[in-house]
């Protein structure tokens, strides 16, 4: 672990110096830590990673598979205080970081399903959560923890999971270091943070897009509905038609892709 950790901080030269830099080998959740530490009132921004997960989870409480060796389980915290609008622009700032990431050492091409999902042809490679505390006012976030868990190496999926789920190494057939990619990763998102939120990411956001022009099933609490998506807004909102006619912008919430059909 000592030589790992020495490793990234040679990779990451001076921002090292601001960042506190913590590998495990089993956690339960590299967010939870992460979190902890923000509420431990350790004020350095910083970034956890860990080779397997035994309580690893994505949005809406689901759990997330985190076979040991198997991915890249990767936290960045930002410990400042930042709008309260950046809890969504958090998530699609690293969708966009990671996939040109990946891209960038695997050579494929990798698309984003809104708002958290990254994909290689049709299947999920990788998946997005952010976590943070919200100041008393609701006008700003104490911290935020963007957590991503990414599909490495070959795995033994269950019929199900393999029908929508791939790994790095089954599309470009070659093994990417956890490590190398982590780097890669923590190296871009913090030499572009001032993009946060910016028309520049959700361009970015949007030319990866899996879901412009697919029809949809739109998930929320009080049910379920078809629409067809129209294009993503410069706040990485989802912009849908109904079977109605209506136009909707969704700034929460889940869509799964249907088979194509006018609407």
């Amino acid at each position: 672990m000592l030589l790992s950790k020495l490793r990234i901080k040679r990779k990451l030269g001076a921002l090292s110096k601001d960042l506190s830099i913590n590998i495990y080998k089993t956690i339960d959740s590299t967010n939870t830590q992460a979190k902890l530490h923000a509420e431990h009132g350790r004020c350095k921004n910083a970034i956890f990673i860990a080779k397997e997960q035994t309580a690893g989870r994505g949005r809406m409480g689901r759990s997330f598979i985190s076979e040991r060796g198997k991915g890249l389980y990767l936290t960045v915290l930002i410990s400042e205080r930042l709008p309260a609008s950046f809890a969504t622009s958090l998530t699609t700032y690293m969708a966009v970081i990671a996939a040109e990431a990946i891209e960038s050492l695997s050579g494929i091409s990798v698309n984003i399903k809104w708002v958290n999902d990254l994909l290689v042809g049709g299947k999920k490679l990788a998946g997005i959560l952010t976590e943070g505390r919200a100041s008393d006012d609701g006008e700003s976030l104490e911290y935020a923890a963007i957590g991503i868990g990414i599909n490495l190496l070959k795995q033994s999926f269950d019929s199900e999971v393999s029908r929508i789920a791939t790994t790095l190494e089954d599309e470009c057939a070659k093994r990417i270091d956890a490590y190398t990619l982590a780097i890669e990763i923590v190296k871009r998102f913090f030499d572009s943070l001032d993009l946060v939120g910016s028309p520049e990411i959700a361009d970015r956001y949007r030319s990866r897009s899996f879901l412009i022009g697919n029809s949809v099933t739109v998930i929320k609490a009080a049910g379920s509905y078809p629409a067809l998506v129209e294009g993503i807004t410069d706040r990485c909102e989802l912009l849908i038609k109904r079977e109605d006619g209506e136009i909707e912008i969704l700034s929460t919430g889940e869509v799964s892709v249907r088979p194509s059909e006018q609407i």
